[in-house]
């Protein structure tokens, strides 16, 4: 496969991470297991005149150790969006939540601001009887991961 916009730039003096970096990134330590069939209602908006699209796209993962991954993206431009997601079983917990956006859709990580855009940790998300509730902010990309409970990390 050939990507038109490498993960990793270089030049002669640096070499920087590219923001599509991070959720391959994640995606590839994180996405491994059965992929759950995710079942998503969200608000929608128009992409033509007669064609509209989810602002939530998902995918939930279950890995060897029954740990979840929840990889979630708000296409909202505006509003931050509220996530609710039943999970299989009340003995889960939220092992990390990282997110990936900027307030300026343009921002981009450069040789001279290598740093510009990279993900964080949040902790906007919880769990509470076999129901995830978390915040996804505006335009963001989003991983959650979630234990069972007493398994480690």
């Amino acid at each position: 496969l050939v990507n038109v916009i490498g993960p990793i730039m270089t030049s002669d003096q640096a070499a920087w991470k590219q923001t599509i970096y991070y959720p391959f990134a994640y995606t590839s330590r994180y996405g491994r297991g059965i992929v759950l069939q995710t079942v998503i209602e969200s608000p929608v908006y128009s992409i033509g005149e007669l064609d509209e699209a989810q602002i939530l796209d998902a995918v939930c993962v279950m890995n060897d150790d029954e740990s979840l991954t929840l990889f979630a993206v708000n296409k909202d431009l505006n509003e931050d969006l509220t996530l609710t997601c039943g999970l299989p079983s009340e003995n889960y917990t939220v092992l990390e939540h990282i997110t990936l956006n900027h307030a300026d859709l343009k921002a981009a990580n450069t040789e001279a601001d290598p740093d510009a855009l990279t993900p964080w940790a949040t902790d906007s998300s919880s769990v509470k009887n076999g129901v995830l509730t978390t915040v996804l902010g505006r335009h963001s990309w989003n991983m959650i991961r979630l234990g069972k409970n007493g398994s480690a990390e």
